[in-house]
């Protein structure tokens, strides 16, 4: 809703909308008949059975709790009346702007008020009224966008109206939505940010729950033909899906729903294995079907699938150490990372795949599948999740760690709430989650979540993960974890570790102090030994401890109860075991006070003696003292002291008796013999101020402390240095310090402070006078919390529980009351207790008398003082107005707004009401009509003090007024003076108790205290009893914002002084801080900025003068200043308001001869924000006659009123008004345009305004003037870069808005295809008969009628299926012809363009001025230009609209002078890209003409193309043929494969290449290029590439590397399209029947590669016989020098070019084809070492090719042909078997069946025996991985097989020589057993399974073995040490004594000096 002026306080009501959003949408409760009623209005009892509430939809929950509910309840009611009659005024008389937009926002902040405070009735007239009105004809999107703004509001209770209460049509949204999403560059209307980013998707998702039973079948039948996984459109119909499928039914509505679309969606999305640009929306869709319907869908087939996706898709670098340790190079061990990306998952994604996950546990046949596949997946992942383990995918996998428990919990939330709802489905009963499936969960992830809270990079996503895993079930993580937290806590070398385990403290405090059965150990023993422990964490060297040890035992202590229950044992009878050990164990409290307050007393005197900070304290106060103190902010140095207080306050609060005295005595004893400074007072101060606010001990703390502090001012006042004093700047630390703690004390009770008010206006008195900046910063505390103490409705306690537990009798409380039992315990929303402080009578008096008292003597003062300055000091000035500001602001709530003025209107220019009438009856507390009431208490207020509470803010605010027009004109450097009085008339204009930015900050900590210690498994309510108050206060405190909402007499005086300080004073502090308070109050008043209009235009005018009027540079920074706004207030200059617009752009645009860089900086500013946030906008449409009956209908009262021809006239003149502001805006900028005085700035802007009036032009042709288009087309030969520029964005609009329609004419898909077989709207995807005849034919332009052909210019059309009926472009469109007569509306548009562009000269300066250079080097080709271009051509119809356009070209492409020549080929391009694509719909005569002429200029252009422009005509290709049918583009595809087979050499005999072509290499690249630039046709030209594919072929050994890599790329482009649908899951397996048809390009293209492979193979091993492994490693391409070899080289690198291609461009890059090359690609390491390149891509295509999920045949191929691979006499081939088999085993891991992984367990295990040493090693890195993911499980066998080998004895002795002999055979086995036992300790990073210890201790006998036995043994070990050195205080533990002996006599290095 930006721009439009519908927020009354932007800040605050942003603040409830977005930060909130949660709490207001369940901050309301049903209505339960059965309650009982308490019917006492100040008691907060909810009236659930008030019979006047039942029948409303949802009324606020916290609203009910708030004191004079009735009240409250019948404001609700009026304020209804109120807005649904405004609204329907507002339609009845077609106001959109200001009467809708204002009611509009009116409605959306009732709603967060007081709930849907309305009947279903009204709920529903709302919703059909807003969905009618927002889908009305031509209304503009900042009214759409408000529109949905406040359905999402109605909608967001969904459970509140069934589906056959509401049906929403689902094609007017979608129509909508095309709207919306095809806005561009080139559309005239600009449309709000909000709309584009969230408020359509915020909208949609409730409103598809309403489309009615056909509305998906409908969906699926417009959408299915839209399907083309090659065209873009298939991003933009997933998204349509995504949005717009409804998936919340009736159960008996399934079959309609996703029933027809699930099975086909999951199909399509297993058929593409690499990640697409549209998979994030169809998972999303697949995700939120789960979600709506757990139970419903059987996804156990498809488990297995969607775990290996999850798996790929966090892109882990399984295997890139080990690649680097066998000895690949960097480049290839980094690939697998860096192929790994392809499939990467972004936030969202892993977010919806959590909740994919979660919905699908305990459903489908195999209820524990999921489960299952969920350990296995932490099983694989849980290294990634260690400390020192980070990389780019560390933060998807924390996410996917917490996001997995947050929807658990969501879920089980849900199955629990939902019971009761209409769209609750009786058999997810059936599948609701158990205890068991939560238990399974939380051991699956606890020992991840566990190493993942050490982290330091993600620390936020582990504590939350942690604290929901507590959540779910702390039985299973608590235990545990306080064995970690005692440890942490002994540990002095581990601080990260300790403030980890803090941290999640904090999280699972509530916890703690929870009793849960389950629980073996219960927390609660634990919890006053963690209180003491943690306490040495309050240090101030150390921050971030020492705030989350304050974080803790503030969480801790807001949940129990500070008490010693021990004496509760001899008073009850029905006491557990554990809580009488709990009872006991509560005597510690004592102690923990005792040593609490002892760090707080430390930490106070280090405060006290760090003179350092004195001087920042001082300049502190200084700045307080000058300040709202409720906005004052804690130094960074205080930071931990405001943390500290706010725990002292829970303590104290959370106290009982005994503990308070205590806490008393400690406080007092420490302050009677000290005096603190500012720094070290606070946290004193604070804590006895808490102790006088306690329930039954308040008023003996606070007698005493106030006694002290009286006694020692008095002492003090009494003293010789007391005169001195009050002259003093330096003051003194015992005043200080005593003023200090008053302030605190102040805070008391009402009650109390009226007792003691004669002393404490003494104290006033005696100290008033002083001028020591922090005396004054603590009296205006002082005042300020003495009137908010008497005045001021607030609640008397906030504790846990809602009985008092500071008691007297003991035996008593604990015989009712046991505090232990409510530690933790959840508030009662509907029974808090909650009693509120109502101010009586003699507190208001007092209250009164006090404020009247105080500023009528600061009145006086200045009065007296203002005249003559020299009678008192600039400091004294200050003080009294800082008094003033104090008391205005604690009093306001008190303080009426004057009655007597009138409010003001005509400025807004509305037929309706603006504003609600002034002082409703809110129920606030403090109503005008409480004190006529005789009923009421205020009633006996006396008439002098009525008389103050209605008249004293108007006499505060006239006298600051006069005071500010005193200083203007006399003392205008009062700078001080100045800010205070704009604060102060601001306050008094808008505030009624409280400021916005004070709320903002309470209800973020309450937002933040909320969250840390709600259960969410519990509910949102279910928090502690404390929250709840502070919630339901800031309920309270959000309603006094929207008091007053109509400008009156009084507000335009302040308005007016603040306006003239914020522009006319010359110091720029006091603009600034008039400004802000102006922004304030306008932003408070709607549309008061109106006001200022005149203003600003009149002072702007003066810009231009010459003389003494003219403005001085500070007026205008001031005007600009204003006119800009800020975040509270929008800028005019984007006011959606003709007559503001009108006023204030010209007289901008025309400012000028300021040269201060400041002030063209704010203008930059300025301007900036307006192209940044204008919003199109229109007023002149009219609401249809359904839309008034609906306003009729939610007001009969206004249907009484309506007169229809009222509404007419109205409705015309408005726009005629709104027709003559446009067009006289429009010429004034035109005007201004053309003025050659202006800057270049000024001239660029008016350019741009102008182009905003577009929008308006194309809604109103005569408003879009000759004038304006000569404007525009004149500035395209404008000497001013930015302006042309400025020209060809307005020129693209304007031709754009212009064009003639396209005539559309529908065809039955039946007669167009001429087949009577064809599938509608049928799932069969691909090449068919009934597609074919739209793809591209050679001979096309042989025979056919070219005006009768139908062509299909979108891609997407016939690949997927085809639609019933099919509209279809006539062939034939209008054009503008300037020898005919046309009635077209837009004919003198037309006219004056071509009057131009025909003109020779013209074009001819265009060119000359477009050909110099804007960045040399950089040219880009330029899509606007093309459009421009484009558009001309295709709007007249033919090349005439450019004379000799040919023959520009010609010269253009001829250009050889180097200053211009890329310039001149851009401009080239961009024009025949034009030509190409304006001629679509020429008549075949002129088309024949222009592919004459493109010939011509295609065989120029190969001649002058070189490495500078050939981008620039790729692009112009690309662009070319985008979106055409490949039967309009057969000529220049006949061309360029002709061009191909011409320049090409044809034949090559694998060794030699035909040189017969007399083409440079460049040019064959070149040729090529533009060969690629038709992949825009996609699948649809499958012939073309076939007839170029021998060509190809025979090219990929070319000697030149660039023509060779495109050669790749064509050869990818040749059969990238190629996908078999034919992919199913079937048993939780990938299944294919391949379709040979659909594969058909490929199969060729393979044949041939295996084919030459092998010759190449050949060849290789030729070259000599004798040459094993090692020695081809070592060969050099010198070697091989005949041309056969570096052909076969050329060739495989062209292989490698294709493959990094395809791999990127295919769905589908693993398939059987590709599989039957690997024995190939595992054989040619011969040729690799020859060339480097080669050499690096090998191991990475290897890689990328085992990465693959794979269907369930092609992996039976793919490990049948390694296992004969691993077989073959290579060593190499072998080596490059076992790493594919590594990948393979990892990313199929939930893919692969038994038989395959004992196939992979038998080829690892045989490959470790193998007689090469590098196999070996490989097949020991392979098992480690396989092991690690959890592929190959350890188990008896496996060890005993690998320590049978490695007992095999590799030497013995000679019986003839008697020496050692070695045997080879016998020590491979040896080593390979080994290495097998290393792998398994190499697996276990991080962790010690129960059968590591034996493993690595056996290894140990190996340490003295042979080479390399002894190497790779010693490696294992000392990276076991490594890798377990962090911990293995915890992992020694699994070891026995004689096993840790072994190891430390292995490991541990012998001393030198042993």
């Amino acid at each position: 809703m930006s721009n439009t002026d519908l927020t009354t306080d932007k800040g605050t009501e942003n603040n409830m909308q977005q930060e909130c959003d949660e709490e207001s949408c369940d901050s309301s409760i049903e209505m339960d008949q059965n309650d009982q009623m308490d019917t006492d209005q100040l008691d907060t009892t909810p009236c659930r059975n008030d019979p006047e509430l039942r029948p409303l939809q949802k009324v606020d929950i916290f609203m009910q709790q708030l004191p004079y509910y009735e009240q409250t309840k019948k404001c609700a009611f009026d304020t209804f009346e109120i807005i649904r009659k405004n609204l329907a005024d507002s339609i009845a008389l077609n106001e959109f702007r200001p009467g809708f937009a204002h009611w509009s926002n009116q409605l959306i902040v009732y709603i967060h008020e007081y709930g849907l405070f309305f009947t279903k009735k009204d709920h529903l007239k709302l919703i059909e009224l807003y969905l009618a009105t927002m889908l009305n004809d031509k209304i503009d999107l900042p009214s759409i966008d408000y529109c949905l703004s406040v359905l999402t509001e109605l909608l967001k209770k969904f459970d509140k109206i069934t589906r056959d209460e509401l049906q929403i049509e689902w094609r007017p949204l979608y129509n909508l939505f095309l709207h919306i999403n095809k806005l561009n560059d080139y559309s005239a209307e600009l449309p709000p940010s909000s709309i584009e980013s969230n408020a359509f998707a915020n909208f949609i998702r409730y409103a598809r729950i309403y489309f009615n039973n056909e509305s998906t079948k409908e969906m699926l039948e417009e959408w299915r033909t839209y399907m083309c996984p090659f065209d873009s459109a298939m991003n933009s119909v997933f998204e349509i899906y995504k949005l717009f499928l409804p998936t919340i039914m009736y159960e008996h509505e399934l079959e309609y729903g996703y029933k027809l679309w699930l099975k086909e969606f999951l199909n399509l999305w297993t058929t593409f294995s690499t990640r697409n640009f549209w998979e994030s929306h169809l998972v999303s869709l697949f995700a939120r079907v789960a979600s709506d319907n757990i139970g419903e869908i059987d996804w156990s087939p498809y488990i297995p699938y969607i775990f290996s996706n999850t798996l790929r898709g966090f892109g882990l670098p399984f295997g890139s150490k080990d690649s680097i340790a066998i000895g690949l190079s960097t480049t290839a061990s980094a690939f697998n990372s860096t192929l790994s990306q392809i499939f990467v998952y972004g936030n969202d994604d892993v977010s919806t795949i959590s909740t994919w996950i979660i919905s699908m546990i305990g459903t489908g046949s195999n209820r524990d599948l999921c489960m299952e596949h969920i350990k296995k997946l932490f099983l694989a992942l849980r290294s990634f999740y260690y400390p020192s383990n980070t990389g780019t995918w560390s933060a998807n996998l924390f996410l996917f760690l917490k996001s997995l428990p947050e929807n658990l919990i969501k879920r089980i939330k849900k199955e629990k709430s939902e019971s009761k709802k209409w769209y609750h489905k009786p058999s997810a009963k059936n599948y609701a989650i158990t205890d068991s499936d939560v238990e399974n969960f939380v051991l699956a992830l606890k020992e991840v979540c566990f190493m993942a809270i050490f982290s330091k990079s993600n620390q936020a996503d582990a504590r939350k993960a942690f604290q929901y895993l507590t959540f779910l079930r702390s039985d299973l993580i608590m235990e545990p974890f306080l064995d970690k937290v005692y440890q942490s806590f002994d540990s002095l070398i581990e601080p990260h570790r300790y403030t980890s385990i803090l941290n999640c403290l904090v999280s699972v405090s509530r916890e703690l102090a929870t009793y849960n059965p389950r629980q073996r150990v219960q927390t609660q023993i634990h919890l006053i030994t963690l209180l003491n422990s943690v306490l040495p964490g309050l240090d101030p060297n150390d921050s971030n401890k020492c705030y989350l040890t304050l974080s803790f035992l503030a969480s801790v202590l807001n949940c129990i109860i500070v008490c010693d229950c021990s004496p509760a044992v001899n008073y009850r009878s029905d006491l557990t075991e554990h809580e009488k050990e709990l009872c006991y164990e509560t005597t510690k409290f004592e102690d923990f006070v005792h040593e609490f307050f002892k760090r707080v007393f430390y930490i106070t005197d280090q405060l006290a003696s760090d003179t350092s900070a004195e001087s920042s304290a001082s300049a502190a106060a200084a700045s307080k003292s000058f300040t709202y103190s409720s906005r004052n902010k804690n130094n960074d140095d205080n930071y931990y002291q405001a943390h500290m207080i706010h725990t002292i306050k829970i303590l104290i609060r959370q106290s009982s008796k005994d503990i308070l005295k205590i806490i008393f005595n400690k406080i007092r004893n420490y302050i009677n013999s000290n005096n603190f400074n500012a720094r070290s007072g606070r946290i004193l101060s604070a804590t006895c101020g808490y102790l006088a606010c306690t329930n039954n001990f308040g008023d003996f703390a606070f007698e005493s402390f106030f006694n002290q502090v009286y006694e020692n001012l008095s002492r003090f006042k009494e003293g010789k240095n007391y005169e001195l004093f009050l002259k003093d700047e330096r003051g003194d630390i015992e005043v200080e310090w005593n003023l200090q703690l008053l302030t605190e004390l102040s805070r008391v009770n009402g009650v109390i402070l009226v007792k003691h008010m004669s002393r404490m206006k003494q104290i006033i008195s005696w100290y008033r006078a002083a001028v020591n900046k922090e005396i004054t910063s603590y009296l205006c505390s002082l005042l300020r919390n003495i009137v908010v103490s008497l005045s001021t409705i607030y609640p008397l306690e906030q504790s846990s529980v809602d009985y008092n537990f500071v008691y007297d009798d003991e035996s008593q409380f604990f015989k009712n009351y046991l505090p232990i039992r409510d530690w933790a315990k959840n508030g009662d929303i509907f029974n808090l207790g909650l009693k509120y402080h109502i101010p009586s009578v003699e507190e208001l008096e007092t209250c009164l008398d006090f404020v009247n008292e105080n500023l009528t003597q600061s009145f006086s003062f200045l009065t007296r003082t203002i005249n003559d300055m020299s009678l008192t000091s600039k400091e004294e000035r200050n003080r009294e107005l800082n008094f003033v500001n104090h008391l205005m602001y604690a009093s306001s709530r008190l303080l009426k707004r004057a009655v007597k003025y009138s409010h003001l209107t005509e400025h807004i220019n509305s037929q309706v009401q603006i504003g609600h009438l002034d002082d409703l009856n809110k129920g606030l507390g403090f109503e005008i009509n409480y004190l006529n009431d005789s009923n009421h208490e205020y009633s006996k207020l006396s008439e002098h003090h009525k008389n103050l509470i209605l008249n004293l803010r108007e006499y505060c605010v006239n006298y600051l007024i006069d005071l500010a027009e005193t200083l203007i004109k006399t003392n205008s450097n009062e700078t001080l003076l100045m800010q205070f009085i704009s604060r102060i008339l601001s306050t008094a204009s808008i505030t009624y108790g409280f400021f916005v930015s004070d709320f903002e900050k309470l209800w973020k900590t309450h937002h933040t205290n909320k969250t840390s210690l709600q259960n969410k498994l519990l509910g949102k309510k279910n928090t502690l009893r404390s929250e709840l108050i502070t919630r339901v206060m800031l309920q309270y405190q959000y309603r006094t914002f929207y008091i007053h909402t109509r400008v009156n007499q009084l507000d335009l005086k302040i308005i007016n002084i603040l306006f003239r300080l914020s522009v006319d004073s010359v110091y720029a502090t006091v603009r600034k801080d008039a400004q802000t308070q102006l922004f304030s109050l306008l932003s408070h008043y709607s549309y008061s900025n109106l006001i200022l209009v005149p203003k600003l235009v009149d002072m702007l005018n003066k810009c231009n003068l010459t003389d003494e009027n003219k403005l001085t540079h500070d007026q205008l920074k001031g005007c600009l200043y204003v006119l800009s706004g800020n975040n509270y207030q929008d800028s005019l200059m984007i006011k959606q308001n003709w007559y503001v617009l009108s006023q204030i752009w010209p007289v901008l645009l025309r400012c000028q001869n300021y040269d201060k860089p400041s002030i063209q900086s704010q203008l930059d500013k300025i301007y900036l924000r307006l192209d940044k946030d204008f919003d199109s906008f229109e007023n002149r449409f009219k609401l249809n006659d359904k839309i008034v009956q609906l306003a009729f209908d939610l007001s009969p009262q206004t249907k009484l009123n309506f007169n229809n021809q009222k509404r007419l006239d109205v409705f015309n003149i408005k726009s005629l008004q709104d027709n003559h502001m446009i067009s006289d805006l429009m010429t004034n900028l035109i005007q201004i345009s053309r003025e050659s005085t202006l800057n270049w700035k000024n001239q660029s802007t008016s350019y741009g305004s102008i182009m905003y009036l577009l929008y308006s032009c194309q809604n109103d042709p005569n408003l879009l003037t000759p004038e304006c288009v000569d404007l525009f087309v004149d500035s395209l030969i404008h000497e001013n870069i930015h302006v042309r520029k400025l020209a060809v964005d307005a020129l693209c609009i304007i031709f754009k808005m212009i064009k003639y329609p396209r005539e559309k004419i529908e065809y039955n898909t039946e007669d167009l295809i001429q087949n009577k077989s064809v599938k509608i709207n049928t799932f069969s995807p691909g090449y068919r008969s009934d597609n074919c005849w739209h793809l591209y034919n050679e001979n096309f332009l042989n025979d056919f009628k070219w005006s009768e052909t139908k062509f299909l210019d979108k891609s997407y059309w016939g690949y997927y299926c085809w639609p019933t009926k099919i509209k279809i472009n006539s062939n034939k469109r209008r054009h503008y012809e300037s020898i005919v007569e046309q009635d077209f509306k837009f004919c003198h548009v037309y006219k004056t363009i071509w009057d131009k562009f025909t003109n020779e000269n013209f074009f001819a300066k265009f060119l000359q001025l477009f050909k110099i250079e804007e960045s040399k080097g950089n040219e880009k080709f330029d899509k606007k230009i093309f459009y421009l271009f484009k558009s001309l051509f295709r709007n007249f119809g033919s090349k005439d609209i450019i004379p000799n356009v040919y023959t520009h070209l010609r010269d253009l492409i001829s250009d050889k002078e180097t200053a211009t020549q890329e310039r001149s080929h851009k401009l080239a391009a961009e024009i025949t890209s034009g030509l190409m694509r304006g001629s679509k719909y020429w008549s075949y005569d002129k088309l024949c003409e222009l592919w004459s002429q493109m010939e011509k200029i295609f065989n120029l252009l190969m001649d002058n193309v070189s490495s500078d422009n050939l981008s620039l005509w790729k692009s112009c290709f690309s662009n070319s043929y985008e979106d055409q049918d490949p039967r309009r583009l057969t000529f220049y595809m006949n061309y360029f494969k002709n061009l191909a087979l011409r320049i090409l050499p044809k034949n090559s005999n694998f060794g030699s290449m035909d040189e017969s072509s007399s083409a440079t290499s460049f040019q064959q690249t070149s040729c090529l290029q533009f060969l690629i630039a038709f992949s825009q046709l996609e699948w649809r030209a499958p012939d073309f590439w076939s007839s170029l594919i021998d060509l190809l072929l025979n090219n990929m050994n070319h000697p030149y590397k660039t023509v060779r890599e495109k050669v790749g790329y064509c050869l990818t482009l040749s059969h990238v399209t190629d996908v078999d649908y034919s992919v199913s899951i079937d048993n939780g397996f990938i299944t294919s029947n391949k379709d040979e048809f659909q594969m058909k390009n490929m199969k060729k293209f393979i044949d041939y590669l295996e084919l030459q492979l092998n010759k190449s193979i050949e060849l290789f091993d030729s070259v000599s016989e004798t040459q094993d492994d090692s020695q081809v490693k070592e060969t050099k391409i010198t070697d091989y020098k005949s041309p056969q070899h570096q052909s076969s080289i050329n060739f495989l690198q062209t292989i490698f070019s294709w493959f990094s291609y395809y791999i990127y461009k295919s769905y589908q890059p693993i398939n059987k084809e590709i599989i039957r090359l690997i024995p190939q690609l595992c054989s040619v390491d011969k040729i690799a070492a020859q060339e480097l390149t080669i050499k690096t891509q090998l191991p990475m295509i290897r890689i990328a090719i085992s990465m693959w999920i794979m269907d369930k045949q092609s992996s039976k191929e793919f490990l049948e042909q390694l296992s004969r691979i691993v077989k073959m006499k290579s060593w190499m081939s072998r080596l490059a078997a076992i790493q594919m088999i590594q990948n393979f085993g990892i990313f199929n891991l939930f893919l692969v069946d038994e038989n395959s992984k004992l196939l992979i367990k038998h080829l690892i295990l045989e490959a470790l025996i193998d007689e090469q040493l590098e196999v070996r090693v490989s097949a020991s890195l392979a098992l480690t991985g396989l092991i690690h993911s959890n592929f190959i499980q350890v188990d008896d066998d496996l060890v005993s097989k690998l320590k049978s080998l490695s007992v095999i004895k590799a030497r013995k002795k000679d019986k003839e020589s008697g020496k050692m002999v070695t045997n080879v055979s016998n020590l491979i086995k040896r080593h390979g057993g080994t290495l097998g036992l290393c792998s398994i300790v190499n697996s276990c990073p991080y962790d010690v399974p129960s059968y590591l210890p034996d493993v690595v201790t056996y290894l140990c006998n190996f340490i003295n073995d042979p080479v390399p036995i002894q190497g790779s043994v010693r490696k294992c070990l000392s990276e076991f040490r490594r890798t377990h050195h962090d911990n293995w205080s915890e992992h020694k533990l699994h070891f026995d004594e004689s096993q840790l002996s072994i190891l430390m006599d292995i490991l541990i290095s012998p001393s030198y000096y042993a």
